[in-house]
């Protein structure tokens, strides 16, 4: 527990100096970047849920002769094919976990440095909201998070290039199926360049419907989100936790529409962040019934470590006083009292322990 413990001082004390000015934000989340890529990516193979799996599968590449015998034996081919090539070439599992925790940190440091309003909150809420977390445990889903990061950082650019985001989207389905659900992005770029007031009706059909038939939704969605290889994903987000998120998310939605208008005067990306917002809270509907299917609301929910502070920014320099304490002390609390063991993280050991 002490190593996250200093993790999380470190995000705080120096987030204090970044936002008196002593550090860039720049110099200071590419600081903590590199702490999260140190205790993620050399972690010990039984810290985390599914760590283990991973290390046994890996051990048993190393005796696959073929890149087509790797590929045919599992699915998301390109994991596998990564992996297999690793394994083959004698690297150890930790220089596997150590390549993935940097392009996963490296795509969320970037996201954080262009697009965040208080990058020490972006970061907390890293922990708080089991990300960090599940990037020591679901190896090939953390990729996809990756491409997702790297497909909402080209989303929000004024100008985005489609033909980038759907390469993007492409290569992480091939690391983890799941991502294929992130193709939704691409008929809300159209929001960029919308502030109907129309569209809010429609947000409050769709979440009323992920509500009302988050039954019937779960058992469609079903087959392209689980995985029984891999069944203690479930303990990441169990049926009460799943409430409170989604009532947490509906909350930040009454007030995100509440400050829409100055909200998308700071952004100028119309309703584009709207629109993540309200398909986090449809998919994150489906959690209270299968507790997996947060595998699919968190390609859209990983945008509020950008939405959340800016809605901040939004409200008036007192009440944004009240605001920021009011979250800080929510954010630390959800971390220290709720999500610091999932995914079986504690006790901490780095691989050489």
């Amino acid at each position: 527990m002490s190593i996250y413990i200093i993790l999380l001082m470190s995000i705080l004390v120096l987030g204090f100096y970044q936002k008196r000015g002593a550090i860039s934000v720049s110099k200071y989340c590419k600081i903590i970047g590199f702490l999260f890529v140190l205790i993620t990516g050399l972690r010990s193979n039984d810290v985390g849920s599914d760590t283990t799996v991973y290390y046994m599968r890996y051990e048993r590449l190393c005796n696959v002769n073929s890149l087509h015998e790797a590929i045919a034996n599992y699915g998301d081919i390109a994991y596998y094919a990564f992996a297999w090539l690793y394994a083959h070439n004698g690297l150890p599992f930790w220089c596997l976990t150590l390549t993935v925790a940097l392009f996963f940190y490296f795509t969320v440091t970037r996201f954080i440095i262009k697009y965040s309003v208080d990058p020490t909150l972006s970061l907390l809420m890293l922990m708080a909201f089991n990300f960090f977390q599940f990037s020591m445990t679901g190896i090939r889903q953390t990729i996809a998070f990756g491409f997702m990061l790297l497909t909402l950082y080209e989303a929000f650019k004024p100008k985005s290039n489609l033909k980038t985001i759907l390469i993007y989207i492409l290569i992480g389905y091939f690391f983890h199926n799941s991502c294929v659900i992130c193709l939704l992005i691409v008929p809300m770029l159209l929001l960029k360049n919308s502030q109907s007031p129309g569209l809010i009706i429609i947000s409050i059909l769709i979440i009323a419907t992920g509500l009302i038939f988050r039954t019937q939704m779960v058992n469609l969605l079903l087959i392209l989100s689980a995985d029984s290889r891999f069944s203690a994903y479930n303990s990441m987000e169990n049926q009460g936790a799943g409430f409170t998120t989604y009532l947490l998310y509906f909350i930040i939605y009454i007030v995100l529409l509440y400050n829409k208008t100055s909200y998308i005067k700071q952004t100028q990306r119309g309703l584009l962040d709207f629109g993540l917002l309200v398909v986090a809270i449809f998919f994150q509907a489906l959690v209270l019934v299968e507790p997996v299917m947060f595998r699919i609301a968190w390609y859209f929910s990983i945008a509020l470590i950008i939405i959340l502070p800016q809605i901040i920014n939004t409200f008036s320099k007192s009440n944004r006083a009240i605001a920021n304490t009011i979250t800080y002390a929510g954010v630390l609390f959800m971390y220290l009292g709720i999500t610091m063991g999932s995914a079986t993280v504690l006790p901490y050991k780095f691989f050489w322990q």
